[in-house]
């Protein structure tokens, strides 16, 4: 899919909703694309990042670029949030993002990319490490990104159980944790986006870290996540498996058995398993980490990708 878009911003949504650029169709594909400043432009508390020299622009102002099929095509009325990962220093907005929805656009499914901040910034020579967030400010903005999709769902043609949240590695846990922490509407909200919910209608973990508590959880992305020394109780609260009920949304779970992600995965599915909660998950035997849905070479990604295009189908998701 050809990346030469042009973005024309058109002012607000609705009242305190996110600002947005109208719809344009790729020439040769005919996906249209538009993308939506989550946060109507600088997050709030981001006035102190503004001022790192060299943070890139989503640390400040993230963002969702919307891919959806081409109108009068195969559309099945159903959306993915991609949030991809980068241990809460990086986003992997390619080959965990642009690359994934390209896959998903194919089965005739919508998809969103979300560029989020992060707690950790990489840069200099030597490289140097910058705190630029204490909260968890990538949780805030899937959960943002969810509820703006919630919001325009009937303008989208979103089918009812068909919004549903993607994440690889710690987006793969940002996306666990709003599985398993939703966020409730507010009708009173003055703020349109917030009279949805953030609570996605299925979620798919990829090599997903899960567990932020010891004695195995964490490691360096919590810390990059919480700080070191980490609160204990937010350590507890952001150990997804702990906290999966019968509500949790129907999940696909997928890792390889050389990559230290295992325990996770392995985790999340006997909580979903314990709480009677749809789910099912594809261990393979090599890839390692970060593999995405298209590193060649792989019989990860050679046959997760139909896994997932079949659990879908079986959920009637897309036909």
């Amino acid at each position: 899919m050809q990346k030469s878009f042009v973005f024309l911003f058109v002012g607000l949504l609705l009242a305190s909703g996110p600002v947005i650029a109208a719809f344009t169709a790729d020439a040769a594909t005919g996906v249209r694309c538009e993308e939506i400043a989550i946060w109507n432009g600088p997050a709030s508390g981001s006035e102190a990042a503004a001022k790192i020299p060299g943070l890139p622009p989503e640390y400040v102002t993230p963002t969702l670029t919307v891919l959806l099929p081409p109108e009068g095509k195969q559309n099945n009325g159903a959306f993915v949030l991609i949030v991809p990962g980068g241990g809460y220093m990086y986003c992997s907005a390619v080959g965990e993002g642009t690359k994934v929805a390209d896959k998903l656009l194919a089965w005739g499914v919508g998809a969103g990319v979300l560029r989020y901040r992060r707690n950790m910034f990489e840069h200099g020579t030597p490289k140097h490490l910058t705190r630029v967030y204490d909260k968890n400010v990538a949780l805030e903005d899937a959960m943002r990104s969810m509820r703006i999709v919630r919001s325009r769902a009937k303008e989208w043609g979103l089918k009812d159980g068909g919004v549903g949240i993607m994440g690889f590695s710690a987006g793969g846990h940002i996306a666990a944790t709003i599985a398993v922490h939703p966020g409730a509407a507010d009708p009173a909200a003055s703020d349109v986006c917030d009279r949805f919910p953030a609570r996605p209608d299925f979620a798919i973990l990829a090599y997903s870290l899960i567990s932020m508590a010891p004695p195995w959880g964490g490691a360096c992305w919590r810390d990059n996540l919480l700080g070191k020394p980490f609160d204990p109780a937010l350590a507890e609260y952001y150990s997804c498996q702990k906290h999966v009920t019968p509500q949790t949304p129907p999940c696909f779970l997928v890792c390889t058995a050389d990559d230290f992600t295992l325990r996770d995965m392995l985790a999340m599915n006997q909580a979903l398993g314990e709480k009677g909660v749809p789910h099912e998950l594809h261990i393979f035997e090599k890839g390692g980490h970060g593999y995405g849905m298209s590193k060649p070479g792989l019989a990860v990604t050679a046959c997760w990708p139909g896994l997932l295009e079949a659990w879908l189908k079986g959920r009637g998701v897309i036909q």
